[in-house]
């Protein structure tokens, strides 16, 4: 894909997360390395359903909803200082829980995928410079398509 394209696209899809020039660095990083993202579509595109977007291996950031396990709580999405990148191929895990359900394959984390993220991926290094965490770092609930702005 063209530079431009691939950046336009960004733009479109993460604009709510641009707060300061951070997200653009982070992704023309990723661009610089060819970190492979399947898709960017904005959430709309799957009528606000992270459960669609997450089947479709969408990469995504703002979406106005509530947390995976707490569904009284809004995610920290809603605020725009989360982006999960290629979910299917990364998912989210809590214990018997896998979302997508169809990423169970991909749990494994020692075995190679095209877009699979883990602890020695230059994404979670890329992010991490930026003052980002990665979800595959937390003790229990493994969120592996996560990274979220660390706020203070």
């Amino acid at each position: 894909m063209p530079r431009t394209s691939y950046l336009i696209d960004i733009i479109s899809v993460f604009e709510k997360a641009f707060r300061s020039q951070e997200v653009w660095d982070i992704f023309e990083e990723l661009y610089a390395i060819r970190f492979p993202i399947e898709k960017i579509h904005p959430i709309e595109d799957y009528n606000g359903s992270d459960d669609a977007s997450m089947k479709a291996n969408n990469s995504s950031a703002f979406n106005c909803r509530a947390m995976t396990d707490f569904k009284n709580q809004y995610s920290i999405h809603s605020y725009g200082y989360a982006i999960d990148i290629n979910p299917l191929i990364n998912p989210y895990v809590n214990g018997d829980n896998i979302e997508p359900q169809a990423g169970a394959k991909n749990v494994d984390r020692s075995s190679y995928h095209k877009g699979k993220i883990n602890g020695r991926s230059q994404i979670v290094q890329i992010f991490a410079k930026h003052r980002w965490v990665w979800g595959g770092t937390w003790p229990q609930i493994k969120d592996y398509q996560h990274f979220e702005k660390i706020l203070k």
